[in-house]
């Protein structure tokens, strides 16, 4: 089993979750995630959507795990399940906006996703599923 990383809160019936103040780009972030044993969060509810914009305020723009893999608008978290039936998929209005070589998804603290180039650099969440207690 993984080592429980430092810096993880439990959030009761959701996960834990680790909010990383430090930059990196998507591919960075999805192997810093692994490296803990998580895996970039992936929002399954309006609730856990509001925790995660409580713990990101003031950072505006979060990497979560969702992008498009194969580049056709066809968005996917990072284990290959269609965005539209995972439980949120609450898009800034205008978003995706299909802006050339966005393919990578940001949520921000106002509660909705945006489509951004994944060599953008910033803030991210990790995720632990609540099975982690088995461990």
């Amino acid at each position: 089993a993984p080592q429980r990383s430092e810096g993880y809160e439990f959030i009761p019936g959701l996960g834990y979750y680790k909010f990383h103040k430090k930059n990196a780009n998507f591919v960075n972030a999805t192997n810093i995630c692994r490296n803990e044993g998580a895996h970039l969060a992936i929002i399954n509810s309006d609730e856990e959507a509001a925790v995660l914009a409580k713990m990101a305020k003031g950072y505006s723009l979060v990497w979560i795990g969702v992008h498009d893999p194969k580049r056709n608008r066809d968005f996917r978290t990072i284990f290959g399940t269609p965005l539209s039936e995972v439980g949120f998929s609450k898009w800034k209005a205008g978003q995706p906006d299909g802006a050339s070589r966005e393919f990578c998804v940001y949520f921000h603290e106002d509660g909705h996703l945006y489509d951004y180039s994944c060599e953008d650099t910033n803030e991210f969440f990790c995720e632990y599923d609540l099975s982690w207690n088995d461990f």
